[in-house]
């Protein structure tokens, strides 16, 4: 399979590196909110998580790669349905990331019915990590697409998206 799904893109912003993803989809904003934060639907394409989010921090066990030890996320930012940001620990120890998603209605798609425009959005400290950051959150992102459509989410991370996007999240555009 070749990956057609919409690229994200790189920018410099004074010393940072925004990575941003933008999505259209043919869904009304309450079922991608409820696909984004729902535990029962966030298990079809990153894993499930526990908790209480009204804590603060949530246990999430990203599955989608295998099992791996949940890692605590700390929710930044909830305000239903339009905005998410949470902070996640980095992976080996280094920083932590800090990831958003903002979602608003759009337009009406082709057939008449609702659509949802999401834009992912993930600072960079080193814009080089990029190769490697960028590839994920495109599987990631394709796999929230397929759950949210009904989908199996058997997208082959291997063959489809690293090493073969790895050159695309490489360079830094402005």
């Amino acid at each position: 399979m070749t990956t057609t799904t919409p690229a994200g893109e790189l920018a410099r912003c004074g010393d940072a590196t925004i990575l941003t993803f933008r999505r259209e989809l043919a869904h009304p904003i309450d079922d991608v909110w409820r696909t984004l934060t729902d535990p029962e639907r966030t298990a079809a394409w990153i894993g499930p998580w526990s908790g209480d989010p009204g804590s603060g921090t949530i246990a999430l066990t990203m599955s989608a790669e295998g099992d791996g030890p949940p890692q605590n996320v700390t929710i930044v930012e909830c305000a239903e349905p339009s905005s998410l940001i949470v902070e996640t620990p980095g992976p080996d120890d280094a920083e932590g990331w800090r990831l958003g998603v903002r979602l608003c209605e759009g337009n009406v798609d082709a057939a008449g019915g609702p659509t949802t425009a999401l834009r992912f959005t993930q600072p960079i400290a080193d814009p080089a990590a990029a190769a490697d950051i960028g590839p994920g959150w495109h599987f990631y992102l394709d796999r929230f697409e397929a759950a949210l459509d009904g989908r199996p989410a058997d997208m082959d991370w291997d063959a489809d998206y690293y090493p073969a996007l790895k050159e695309r999240y490489s360079a830094v555009t402005r």
